[in-house]
């Protein structure tokens, strides 16, 4: 069953260290200055400082985020919508959809992450105030659910494993996706066919730009290029 997680317990973090592999050592620690990520392989890396930089850059030229122009791309929407992302990762997309009015609820099927993204959305409420995170595999979430959704992005990076990792902060991802590994149903016809049950407005599917799109035999309605990446985007 899908989880909301409604509050960040210290018990919770022990939890998650407890499930770690012996091979692996990575673990989250919350002390008075915030929430921390260690690990062998990489220095301290301090979510709070992450988030706070990266709200402060991307409030500034919302309107130019890629993400944002593929959404709406003859300009903001004058009222808040409703956006769902399947795979939120440490939720830097969905922080670029809240900024730009969405209210949005982030799923996450690794506990780890969804122990980081529960924290953002408590402690950058403010700045944030239409953040939700759900413990729950997208596939699973949306067979339950009886929602619509204004607009629904999925990012199948880790799903499909397909690049090189240059930023320390997606290397991170990796490292929490590998310890802790999860069984994802990886049928995208029948993922296509939830999406369209779910979808009132559009899908939206981020790509390499070497990339093929997402769903075979099946062409995004436009898409929206950056120099590495680009968002394709489905009209339902």
């Amino acid at each position: 069953m899908a989880k909301k997680i409604t509050n960040i317990l210290p018990e919770a973090l022990l939890l998650l260290s407890s499930e770690i592999p012996a091979d692996i050592s990575i673990y989250l620690k919350l002390d008075a200055d915030g929430l921390w990520l260690y690990s062998e392989s990489f220095a301290p890396f301090h979510l709070d400082l992450f988030y706070a930089e990266f709200i402060a850059k991307r409030s500034k030229l919302i309107a130019r985020e890629l993400l944002v122009r593929a959404a709406n791309p003859k300009g903001g929407a004058k009222e808040t919508k409703r956006a769902l992302d399947l795979t939120a990762g440490l939720g830097r997309d969905s922080i670029i959809l809240t900024l730009a009015g969405y209210q949005v609820i982030m799923l996450e099927n690794n506990p780890y992450l969804a122990v980081i993204l529960n924290y953002l959305s408590i402690k950058f409420a403010k700045q944030l105030p239409n953040l939700q995170v759900i413990y729950a595999n997208h596939n699973q979430f949306l067979t339950e659910s009886t929602n619509c959704y204004d607009l629904i992005y999925y990012d199948p990076m880790f799903e499909d494993g397909k690049m090189a990792l240059a930023k320390k902060d997606m290397q991170l991802i990796d490292l929490l996706v590998k310890s802790h590994p999860t069984l994802e149903q990886n049928d995208k016809l029948l993922l296509w066919q939830l999406l369209k049950t779910h979808c009132q407005n559009k899908i939206i599917v981020k790509r390499d730009n070497k990339q093929q799109q997402a769903f075979a035999n099946i062409e995004p309605t436009y898409s929206i290029k950056g120099k590495t990446v680009r968002f394709d985007v489905y009209q339902c």
